[in-house]
Formats: structure tokens, sequence, C-alpha cells
């Protein structure tokens, strides 16, 4: 026996009696009705009571009356009801209400009318309550304060409008305007829904004509159905029987009604409709509502507003409402709510067809079923949202040749743009716009895409694949060689569904091609994993008798990989990029294959350089500075002109890091004329991203040349050349490399700001390194990230000796231990001690403004540290600099203790620094060391090695036109000069 139907009933309590002699009769009928009491109002807990009691009845029952209508409870509790799917909302007048009074949602709600007769209206309410039914339209009790004709799709009047709200807007708005609009989008994305709610929610005078356009295969049949159309016009508009169709379809330019015509793809030949729409009256009267899957050729004066699919955050809410009332699902739900959205392609009817699948799979299945399209349900939906449309669409005259031109765009991934589709399509671009009228594929003004679902169930033309990989092959080419990486990024997905057809192929060497030329791409974009998969994809498929050549561009593509792959340890990633260029070498050789020879040598370089970054990088440079060398004498520049100034660019490099270690002048010069031949086939026209790649490291020599002669001359000489780097490396087109240019930059305008416009330089060190942080993340760029960091914590301390000096020492310190989180003695020395250093730097300046003696101790510990990992040998002018800064700490300690054997230990110091500063090699860290010591001799009592000392200073400052530290080392002289 079934239980009894269970009601929550809404109503006012003004009408409280009226409202228990309802409740009182449907008991009798056998329905179970729960209505609110007085003392439940009274309680603290109302709203969460009022809601369980309609999540645990099958349907709810609004009571009208004047008092209901304007009540902001009632409101709530009917809104509620029809949210929750399956339940039913049934509506009772009791007292006459004025229509003004009603909301514009139940306006179109037929409704049993007790307030004429109370019995023969309850008997039909109880009636349609009991067989779950709506209201008998043709019993005498029925009401409606709308007038609505036609069937208007029950099911989705109680499904509640999600993630529309802008939809509705612009919906509204264009139909005020324009009186007609057509909606357009793919199938199952909620033309239906938009255009129900729209009904729902918008008032009409004369009421609201809903009409389903039937699927006709012919104009008679069209007629027809237009004939059916214009009697049920001609009925709502209570015209007499022998008004004629134009007389009726006339009628409607002087009446306030909408007229709803729903899912206009179906009708095959829609010429009548037409001649009807096109003539309507353009001076106001009834406003046109028409939903169709594809543009309506034929149809004038209509705006047009194409929906699109709702967003994640609404499509999960429309699945958690479909599947509300068993909440037995929701918290297996919770966890893969997102995973089954996309895997519905955010397609609100693939949704409702993937709900009923929860209550016997877990969702993880579901989600397996959505990707591969599989289930009853969820195939009949697939059926309805495509298969249905390309069915339409290829009874179309034209239908076939768009159906195989869909059939081969298809291959396409990430969207292709037209030059692409004319390749694909041989020249006929027609069948694109009867794709895109049926609202298949998209154009936003660059690039065609489809719908993801439409990618995933139609299924694709294997002939037109190697048209496909023949088009995508020469485009990266070409877009390689001009450096137009962000166009390539672009092309990537496309690039992958090539790759993969070539290897399935087995055209083994056509996919190593697209690897190796589309390798400079995915390396600007910082698309490593993706690099990896395709490496490794191909080294399995590569036969054992491969060429050699095609071997050691694979071991060479392999070592660029690793050199330049940012995460894991780096001395690891390098000992793995040595040993695969050295493999490489071993498939060719000066005398064969001599060109790709040398561009190994020049790559096995180039990793010897990244090497002298990390450790002894004496030997490290002499052993790139050799392997450069020889790729330049073996190599010919006519051949590979971009590879021969690819070579010299990493020579420049090599000789400006050797600078550091001996030959300062020597071997800057010799950079410079490495950077200058680079230069030379290096132009913003043939090679744009190489270009702005060895402006950046000419601005790094002019940085190195600048603590030799004309300091801030040769900074601002950088930082020119680093702008002019950006002009091209641009955050879209090389994400790293735009991001190293702006440490660059940061890093000179900082060390100008020591010469000049300090304030102005150093905001613009920080908007350097905080636009550079915008790439640099920790997560994939973690040494990058930390050479930021560094930096950042270097300008804050010079930045404290103008403003709030505690606060920014305290930033300086806070950034260095950001740095030292991913640097380490072992993994990566130079760098540890580097941060090490200037952490002992900030401990040093923090000193002169709180707990002095431990500051300074801290200080004193931390340069112990660093000159426990730099040595004389290794990093001279770095060794020096961490002596002389152990100098100064010990002079402070001196003065602050008053123990004055911290003086010698400061001038054994500064004596340790003068053995590698010279006048030559470093005259303005020579001079500093000596302006130094001669305080230290000061302190000491020792007048005339103080004297000695400032007047060598104040030779090496007038020599460097360094006014300030000369007029201090004057004013020192003067003072302690003996009279």
């Amino acid at each position: 026996m079934l239980s009894p139907p269970t009601l929550f009933v809404s109503f006012s309590f003004a009408d409280r009696p009226l409202a228990e002699q309802v409740v009182a009769e449907l008991q009798v009928q056998g329905i179970d009705a729960w209505l609110c009491t007085e003392e439940l109002r009274a309680g603290g807990t109302f709203d969460a009571q009022i809601q369980q009691a309609i999540d645990t009845r099958d349907h709810g029952l609004f009571l009208l009356s004047p008092a209901s209508a304007g009540s902001e409870e009632c409101h709530a509790e009917w809104r509620y009801v029809l949210q929750q799917p399956g339940h039913r909302l049934y509506v009772a007048q009791l007292v006459e209400t004025p229509p003004a009074l009603i909301s514009y949602r139940l306006l179109i709600y037929q409704y049993a009318d007790l307030s004429q007769n109370f019995s023969t209206g309850i008997a039909s309410l109880a009636q349609a309550i009991l067989a779950n039914r709506d209201l008998n339209p043709d019993d005498p009790t029925t009401r409606r304060a709308t007038r609505v004709a036609g069937e208007l799709p029950a099911w989705q009047l109680f499904l509640p409008l999600i993630g529309r709200d802008d939809a509705l807007l612009a919906l509204q708005q264009r139909l005020i305007s324009d009186r007609r609009v057509l909606v357009t989008g793919a199938g199952g994305v909620g033309k239906t829904k938009l255009a129900l709610e729209f009904t729902l929610s918008t008032a009409f005078a004369d009421g609201i004509v809903w009409f389903r356009i039937p699927a006709a295969d012919s104009v008679a049949q069209s007629t027809t159905d237009l004939g059916t159309l214009t009697d049920l016009l001609r009925e709502h508009l209570q015209l007499s029987a022998a008004t004629d169709e134009r007389a009726v379809w006339n009628q409607l330019g002087q009446v306030n009604l909408l007229l709803a015509l729903d899912n206009a793809e179906d009708c095959q030949h829609p010429q009548p409709y037409l001649e009807r729409l096109n003539n309507l009256s353009d001076r106001g009267g009834t406003a046109v509502l028409l939903t169709s899957r594809h543009d309506v050729p034929g149809l004038r004066h209509f705006s047009v507003y194409t929906l699109l699919p709702p967003d994640q955050e609404a499509s999960i809410q429309i699945l958690y409402n479909l599947v509300a009332r068993d909440a037995s699902r929701q918290p297996l739900l919770d966890t893969e709510a997102a995973a089954i959205a996309e895997a519905a392609y955010y397609n609100p009817r693939l949704l409702t067809a993937a709900s009923p699948l929860l209550k016997t799979y877990p969702p993880s299945q579901v989600v397996t079923r959505l990707t591969t399209l599989r289930g009853s349900s969820i195939e009949v939906a697939v059926q309805e949202i495509i298969q249905h449309t390309l069915e339409l669409m290829a009874r179309q005259p034209d239908g076939a040749e768009a159906l195989a031109a869909l059939r081969k765009l298809v291959v396409c991934r990430g969207g292709f743009t037209l030059s692409a589709a004319t390749a694909l399509l041989d020249q006929d671009l027609d069948p694109l716009e009867t794709l895109r009228a049926w609202s298949l594929l998209r154009f936003d003004g660059q690039r065609y895409s489809f719908d993801s679902l439409v990618l995933r169930a139609v299924t694709a033309d294997d002939s037109i694949y190697p048209e496909f990989y023949r088009f995508y092959g020469e485009l990266t080419l070409k877009l390689n060689d001009q450096q137009r990486y962000a166009e390539l990024a672009a092309e990537l997905e496309n690039l992958e569904s090539a790759f993969g057809w070539a290897l399935q192929a087995n055209r083994i060497g056509n996919a190593f091609g697209l690897v190796a030329i589309a390798g400079e791409t995915l390396h600007n974009q910082g698309l490593f994993t993706q690099e990896l998969d395709w490496l490794q994809r191909v080294e399995a498929a590569l036969p054992a008798d491969a060429p050699d050549e095609l071997v050691a561009e694979l071991d060479n593509c392999w070592g660029r990989y690793y050199l330049r792959q940012p995460l894991g340890d780096q001395r690891e990633k390098l000992v793995t990029s040595v040993a695969k260029f050295e493999r490489g070498l071993t498939f060719c050789s000066p005398t064969h294959e001599p060109q790709q020879y040398a561009a190994i040598k020049s790559n096995l370089g180039a990793a010897y350089w990244r090497w002298a970054q990390l450790e002894q990088p004496g030997m490290y440079l002499r052993l790139a500075i050799s392997a450069l060398e020889e790729s330049i004498r073996v190599g010919s520049v006519t051949d590979n002109p971009l590879g021969y100034a690819n070579t010299q660019d990493n020579l420049g490099n090599s000789f400006k890091e050797l600078s550091q270690i001996e030959d300062r002048p020597g071997n800057l010069a010799r950079a410079f004329a490495a950077y200058e031949e680079a230069l030379r086939y290096r132009t913003p026209i043939t090679a744009p991203m190489d270009y702005a790649h060895t402006q950046n490291n000419l601005g790094t020599a002019y940085v190195a040349l600048a603590d030799l002669r004309d300091r801030s001359a040769n900074l601002e000489l950088a930082i020119a050349a680093f702008i002019e780097s950006i002009r091209y490396r641009t955050r879209q087109a090389a994400p790293s490399a735009y991001a190293l240019t702006q440490v660059n930059l940061g890093t000179t305008y900082s060390e100008l700001a020591q010469q000049h416009d300090r304030q102005a330089n150093l905001t613009l060190a920080l908007a350097a390194f905080q636009e550079a942080l915008r790439v640099y993340v920790p997560d994939a760029y973690p040494v990058e990230y930390a050479v930021v960091q560094n930096n950042l914590g270097s300008t804050y301390n010079e930045l404290a000796k103008d403003e709030t000096p505690e606060a920014n020492i305290e930033r300086a310190i806070g950034a260095y231990e950001q740095a030292l989180e991913y640097r380490s003695a072992t993994a990566t020395p130079r760098y540890y001690a580097t941060t090490l250093h200037n952490l002992a730097v900030a401990y040093r300046s923090l000193s002169k403004i709180t707990n002095q003696l431990v500051n300074l101790e801290r200080a004193l510990e931390l340069y112990g540290q660093v000159l426990a990992l730099r040595t004389r040998e290794e990093e001279p002018e770095s060794y020096a600099l961490t002596h002389n800064n152990l100098g100064n700490t010990y002079c402070d300690l001196a003065r602050v203790t008053g123990q004055f054997e911290y003086l010698s230990q400061a001038i054994s110091a500064f004596e340790q620094a003068l053995t590698v500063y010279t006048p030559t090699n470093s005259p303005l860290g020579y001079a500093l060391t000596l302006f130094n010591l001669g305080m230290a001799y000061r302190d000491a009592g020792n007048i005339p090695f103080a004297l000695g000392s400032w007047r060598a200073a104040e030779v090496i400052y007038q020599q460097q036109s360094d006014e300030t530290m000369a007029s201090n080392c004057a004013e020192l002289i003067a003072d302690f000069q003996p009279l």
C-alpha cells in the first residue's frame, strides 16, 4: 500500500483560520499536510525547521491571498520549494488577489480558486496532489493570473536557474530594446531554461504564448505547424474563429505579449515562420524570443545572443541541485563534484544525464563514464546534444560538406587559425560559417575553437593527419626560426596532437623533428614536463638501428633539457647534461657531421659555464672556454650564423665570469668582443629573442665593468641594455627569460642608487624584483626564486639607510632567510655563501639600531661560515669582499666592547682583502678596503699608517671620479694631519 503524499503548506498567519480549514479537508482526502504553528514561529529555530519541513515533504502548497502575496516569509518558502528537484508547487487562492500583488514567477502558475467554490476547488486540488500531476486546466476552478497559451516545459519549472544571472539580465535588456531576440547555443547548454526563466520573471500585460516548433521535413509541414501556432494566438487573443492568419499576426503589433518559440533548429523548412516573423511590426507590441542551436538563415531584425556553457562553479551547483534529495550521495560528491562537472564539459544536459548514475556508481566511475561517453543515459544525452545537431545540419543543402569539414577540423586541439583551416580544407572555407551557424564552432576574432564535447563526440577523419602534420611542422619551423615563441605557444596542443600521430604512424624522425624544433618554445614557456614527456616517448620509440645523427641530436636535446630544467639537484642535472653531450659527441666529429659536432660542443661549453656557478669556477670556466672555442673553429658561420652567434654569446658569458678570478680587464674586453660578434648576427629582425638574450648578457658585462671604471656611466649602459632586452623578452613570449632580465635590472638599479637618485632607483629596483616574482615562483623555479629573494634583501638593506631602518633591515633578513630555504652548502655552495654574506651585512646594519653586541656576534658567526666556503683561489673577489666586511665587523666589536684586540683582527682581515684587490683589477674595492684599514689604524692609535691608507685611497677615488669618497678621505687627512 502506497503511503499518503506529504505536503508543506505555506500561508500567511493572517489567513490561519482558512489555512486550517484547507489542511483539514486535505487530510480527509488522505493527504498528510503540515502547517506551521504559532509556537514554532515564536521559537529561535524557525527558519531551520521550515527548511527541514520542506526538505522532508513530497510537495508544497502555497495559499494565495493579498496577505501571503506580500509576505517575504511566504515568498522565501515557495521559492525554496521550487528549488527542490522533484517537488511540485501547488497554488490555491483563498481570497481574490489582484495580479499586481502577485510575484511574476507565480503569474503563469495554474491555481485552484477556492474563493468562489471552496469544496469544488479543494476536490480538484486533492485529485491533482494524489495523482502527482498538475491541476486539470479544464476544471472550472483552475485559474491563472497571467494568461498562458501553449505547454511550458513542466520539468524545467522545478529547477532553479544557476550561474546565469548575467545571461538573464542581458536577455532582459535586449528584449526591452530590440523586442526580438534569437538565443543560440550548443545542444543541452540551457537555452530553453533561460527562455523559461525570462518568461517566469518578466510581466507582459497580454500574457504569454509558448510554442515548441515541431520538426518539419517539408514546407507543407511547416505551413501546417504555423497554422497550429496561429490557432493558439487566435485563441489567446480572443479573436473570432473567422479571423484569418494575416490578421492574427498583424494583431501582435497591438498587444503587449511575449511569444516564445523554442527549438527552432528542429524545423528544416522555416520559410513560413520567417514570412510572419520578418513582417512583424517594429513599433513595439509583441516581444519575440526564439531559441535555436544555429543561426536561422533569412531571419531579419533579430538580435542574436549566444549562450555558452556555465562556468565550473555554476556547473558544480547544478550537479548538487540535481542530487539534492539523496543526502547519502552528497559526502561522496563533495570530493568529486569538480571532476564530474569537468568531465561533463560543463553541459547542463550532460550533468542531468550523469546525476542518476550517482545512485549506482561511485563518483570516480561516473567521471570515467562521462570521459568515455559510455552509459545509456549519457549516450542518450550525447545523441540529443551532438548527434541530433549533426543530423539536422546534414539535411541542409550544405550540410554534408560541413560535416566532412568538421571531421577534418576536429583533429585540431586548442583551437586553430584561418591559415590552418585553409590548409586542412583545401581552400574551401564555406563550411566554417555553417559550423558556426550551428553553434558547433566558435570564433574569438583570432582563433576558431570547438566545444570540448564536440571534440570528444565527433570521430575525426584519419586521412587528414598527414596534411595536419605537414602544416603544423612547417608552422613550427617558421615560427621557431623567427623566434615568435608566444605564437608558437598558442599551438602547443596542436603540436602535441601532431607529435602523437607521428609516433603512432611510426614516423619517428617526424616526431623527433617537432621535439627538437619546439623545445625552445617549451623552455621559454616553462613547460618542462611536456618537454620531458616528448623526449621520453621519442627515446622509447627510437629503433636500435637509428642513424647516428638522430641519436646524437637526441642526446643533444636531452643535454639541453637537463641544462635548463629548473627543478631538482643542480649538480646532478649538470652531471647528466654533460654526460648526454659527451655521448652525443661520440656519434660525430670535426670531419663527420661538423655542424652537429659544433652545436653539441657549444652546448657542452654552456653546461660547463653553468657548473662554474656552483663550484670550482676556475676549472669549469676554462673547460667552457675550450669547448666554445673549438665549436667556433669547427662550425661554419655561413651554414649556421645563429648557432655561431649563440656560441659567441656563451663565450662572452664565460670570459665575463672568468674576469672575477683573473685578468679582469683583459677577460672583460674578451667578453665584450664576443657579445659584439654575436650581435652581428643576432638582430631584432633576424632573431629577436636571441638579440634580447645577448642584450641581457651585455648588460651584466657593463655591471662588471662598472667595478673597474666609470661606475655610474657603465651602470646606466647596463640598464639601457636590460630595457632593450625586455622589449623583445616579454612575459608572454619568454616568461623565464623575462624574469631573469628583471632580476638583473633590479640589481643594477639597486647599485646605481648608491651613486645617485637613491629613492627613485631603489623604488625601480623593488618594482623589477616584484615583477620577476610573478614568474619565479618557488615550486617551479626554486633556484631563481632564491636569487630574487637574495637581491630583494640587498635592496631592502640599502633602503634602510634612508627610511624606517629597522623595519627595512628586518625585511632584508626575512628575504635572505627565504633565499636560504632553497640554497645549501652542498647543492649550491657559491649561492649559499653569497646569501650568508648578505645576511651578515644585514645583522651588522641592525647592530647600529638595536642589540649591538648580539647582532655583531651573529654577523661574525655568519662571516665565519662564508669563509669556510669561499677561497682566495676559487673566488678571489668574493673572498676579498668578505674579508673587508669582516674587518668592519671587528672594528665595530672593538668600539662596542672596548676590547681593542679586535682591531688587530680587523687589520689582518683588511690585509687579506688587499692580497686580492689591486688598483688595476678592482680599483673601487681596493680603495674602500684602504679607507677601512685607515679607520682601523686610527682606532688603534696608529695615525701615520691611517694617513698613508687614506692618501692612497684618495688617489684611487679621484681617478674613479668618486667625489664623495675622495672628499671623505680628504677630510680625515685634514683632521689628523700633524700641524
